[in-house]
Parts: C-alpha cells; structure tokens; sequence
C-alpha cells in the first residue's frame, strides 16, 4: 500500500466486520401487541437510546443502523416520534445552526432542534428537547421527493426511512453526550488491528474512504470501525475507539469498540 505523507506503516491482524447501506431489513420490536405502538432500541458508542415510533411506520431498510440494534439498552437518550404539521418559522435566533441542515434553538429550559429537507430547502423535522438532551420529542413533517418530471414535491410517506427519522439529530445528541462525560466524535477512519483501534483522522478529500477501501480490500484480518465518523471515549481507564452508523464514501461501519492504540493525521 503506497505511504500517504503523515502516515506510518502498521503491523495489523484481526476479524473483519462491516456494513452497507440500504442493505439489511429489520423488524421494530412491538412494545404492545394489538396496540400499533412499536420501540427501537439502538446501543451506540456504548449510549443506549430508545426511540418510541408510536403509530410511525418504518420502511423494512434499516441499512447502517442494523449493527447498532440492541435488545434492551438501558436507555441514556430516550425519543417519542410523532407525525405533524411542517414547523412554522421561530421568532428566535437560533444559538447554533448548520446552514441548510439544522438550527438549534435555546428556549426556557428547552433545546429545540430544527431539520431541514434538502429537496423543500426548509425545515421539516423538528425536536422538542430537554435541557441536558437526554429525552425529547420528534414530530415529522412532509418529506420532499423528487416526481416523475424531475420536480420537488411535498408529500407525507406512508412509510419513514430510518435514516431521515433519526440523521442528523441522534448524531448531534451522541456528540454532546459524549462530550459531557469522557469522550468526542472525530472526523476519522478507525481500524480494529488485533484488538487495538488506529485511527486516521483528516478533513474531507484527506483519503478516510480511499484507506477504508484499501484495508478492506488488502487486509481482511483487519476490520473497518468506521469510514468517516468514530467516537473516542475514555472507559476502564483507557481510550476506546466505538464506531457510529454514519459512514463515508464506503459505506463502511461497525458497532465495534476496542482500546485505542494510535492516532494519525492525514495531510
């Protein structure tokens, strides 16, 4: 494998472990029999997050959020999703926001976290949360797609992917969980070397994906924690290296965690 500038040679060795996008199904647990009321329980980084679907009905394609199903987490983050109308416009500044993709709002003791779509190019999403982000409530509005002659039209599905139900917002709730307690998010790709977790982290185009490809390809004692974004947190006393369900340009990820043994830069 040709040296990018900044990275050093490994003397790797373990099983491989991956996934793909779109590619798995599922079935929600029932909470209730008879009663259409349906749960998800997700273990992430070692976060347990249960999500209350209530009447939601979800498309069969979990994807990358297979390998991060648990059968009872002990829930850290605790969400209620309903249907409702789109958000209508806030009368305040947000206090953080990503242009085009979310606002975060500071009101009272609350944290409201607007979504927006990027085929209506407005919010469509919006969660009611609490001030520590631990336990909130997400109402869905109509979604955009794109129709036979190519325009943008707005309609509410009768089936939610869970992918638009739960990106970005569980995303933003793990960085802050984490970051309260012992740990961050890196933009980085990981790999699990006989047991112990190396870590690439570089900005976009640095060649996280292109390495993923290359490992997977040319090392398959070696499995691929993540492509794109892993979590670091501190447990036992040492670093561990947890992968998270948002991948890169391979698609690559896994709810695997392992002690951390190195870190390099890409540049």
């Amino acid at each position: 494998m040709k040296k990018r500038k900044g990275v050093s040679d490994l003397t790797p060795n373990p099983p491989l472990l991956q996934g793909s996008e779109g590619r798995q199904a599922f079935t929600p647990h029932p909470v209730g029999e008879g009663t259409g009321v349906r749960s998800l329980n997700l273990r992430i980084a070692d976060v347990g997050i249960a999500v209350d679907l209530g009447k939601i009905q979800l498309d069969p394609e979990s994807g990358r959020y297979e390998a991060f199903l648990a059968g009872s987490p002990g829930a850290d983050i605790r969400l209620s999703v309903l249907e409702g109308p789109e958000p209508p416009p806030r009368p305040s500044q947000p206090a953080f926001e990503m242009p085009g993709h979310w606002r975060l709002y500071q009101e009272s003791d609350r944290q409201i976290l607007e979504i927006w779509d990027p085929l209506l190019e407005r919010p469509n999403r919006v969660a009611d949360l609490s001030g520590d982000l631990s336990e909130g409530i997400l109402t869905l509005g109509p979604e955009g797609r794109v129709d036979r002659q190519g325009r943008a039209v707005c309609e509410r599905p009768r089936r939610r992917r869970l992918a638009t139900l739960l990106d970005p917002l569980l995303r933003i709730l793990l960085v802050d969980r984490v970051g309260r307690e012992d740990g961050l998010m890196l933009h980085a790709a990981a790999f699990d070397l006989d047991g112990i977790g190396v870590v690439f982290a570089g900005r976009s185009g640095a060649g996280k994906s292109t390495l993923s490809r290359l490992f997977a390809k040319h090392r398959p004692d070696a499995a691929v924690i993540g492509d794109e974004h892993i979590v670091l947190r501190r447990q036992g006393g040492c670093w561990r290296v947890h992968g998270t369900p948002w991948p890169g340009e391979g698609f690559m990820v896994s709810p695997g965690g392992v002690p951390l043994g190195r870190v390099y830069l890409i540049h």
